[in-house]
């Protein structure tokens, strides 16, 4: 069991910044987050497994909003946001639970869920109410061969909010959509030599996490690590 009170200052650019599109504040307050957290751990030979719910009590977030019908973004103080959710996470080692060799290294399955409410519905937000509302993720890794083996990811992920897009060179508020990415990783070990090769948005999803930018498509990298005496 935890809880905790955290404060943040509003910066320079949210207080004295103004641009074509943005305008600071400089009456704006601190911002204060109260957090309660409850948890879980347990492990067997074989098995671990963790989860938490938790709880948020934020006053006077520092935020950039603007209306619906209005170009201009403004910091403000947001009244009030409450947020709750729950975390998981299960692995599991066939070969400690089986108790024999198996192909399979190991399994690992986890699940977030946070819910966010506002008190002011007509706002649009550029920071704080963007939050994940939903994010799931597993991993397997199993053996090739001697000395080789793949690990695999598998990433879900819906974000709440809304993102600037554009549509014949206007800007449209747009949802952001939900996503799956995968990852595959190779690794080679033998001796004092160990080398990998990683495989980045694996199916070369386009998405947007944060804002209008879109992420990187497949990608590799490799690393070639020897340990010395």
């Amino acid at each position: 069991v935890s809880g905790g009170q955290s404060l943040r200052l509003p910066t320079f650019t949210d207080l004295y910044y103004s641009g074509p599109t943005n305008q600071g504040n400089p009456h704006l307050r601190p911002e204060e987050v109260i957090h309660f957290e409850i948890g879980w751990k347990g492990q067997s030979p074989g098995i671990q497994a963790h989860g938490g719910i938790f709880h948020q009590k934020g006053r006077n977030l520092i935020d950039w909003f603007r209306e619906a019908d209005d170009s201009i973004w403004r910091t403000a103080n947001h009244t009030r946001i409450n947020g709750t959710g729950f975390q998981t996470k299960l692995s599991v080692f066939p070969d400690r639970l089986l108790n024999k060799n198996t192909p399979f290294i190991y399994l690992t399955v986890g699940y977030h869920y946070n819910i966010q409410k506002k008190k002011d519905q007509d706002l649009i937000s550029y920071y704080t109410l963007d939050f994940i509302r939903h994010k799931g993720t597993m991993q397997l890794e199993h053996k090739l061969i001697k000395n080789l083996s793949i690990n695999w990811g598998l990433l879900f992920q819906d974000r709440n909010g809304t993102y600037t897009g554009f549509t014949n060179n206007l800007p449209v508020e747009m949802e952001y959509r939900p996503f799956w990415l995968a990852d595959s990783k190779i690794i080679y070990s033998r001796g004092k030599i160990s080398a990998n090769i990683h495989i980045s948005n694996l199916l070369d999803v386009k998405y947007y996490d944060f804002g209008n930018i879109i992420q990187p498509g497949r990608s590799f990298r490799g690393t070639i690590s020897i340990t010395m005496n």
